[in-house]
C-alpha cells in the first residue's frame, strides 16, 4: 500500500482566501497550480483578466466585486461553483445563460 502512495502522490487542496485586500485584478495575486478554492470577496475586480487557465479550480467566489463582463474568463474544466452575488454582471437579465455559455 505504501508503494501506491509513493507512486501516485495525493493532491493537497490549495485554498486562497484574499477578501478585503483592495485587489483590482487577478494579476495582483499569485495563484499556484493546484488551487481548488479561490475567495476574492469584497475587492475591486471588474473582469477576469489575469486569471489563467486552470485544471484544478473548483470554487471561485467573487461576491461584492464590480465584475461587468466574462471577457478573458479562462478554461476551467473542474469549476463546480462560481459565486458572483452582488456584482453588476449578476444583475443582467440573461446572467444564468451567460454562466452556462462561459462554462
Amino acid at each position: 500500500m505504501l508503494l501506491s502512495r509513493l507512486k501516485y502522490p495525493q493532491k493537497h487542496d490549495i485554498v486562497i482566501n484574499k477578501p478585503n485586500k483592495y485587489l483590482h485584478s487577478f494579476s495582483d495575486i499569485e495563484i499556484p497550480n493546484g488551487t481548488q478554492t479561490l475567495n476574492l470577496n469584497n475587492n475591486f475586480i471588474s473582469d477576469f483578466t489575469g486569471l489563467t487557465n486552470t485544471n484544478d479550480l473548483k470554487k471561485l467566489t467573487l461576491v461584492n466585486n464590480p465584475i461587468l463582463t466574462f471577457i478573458d474568463f479562462p478554461s476551467t474544466p473542474e469549476l463546480e461553483n462560481i459565486d458572483l452575488t452582488n456584482t453588476p454582471i449578476s444583475e443582467l437579465r440573461n446572467f444564468r445563460a451567460l454562466c452556462l455559455i462561459v462554462a
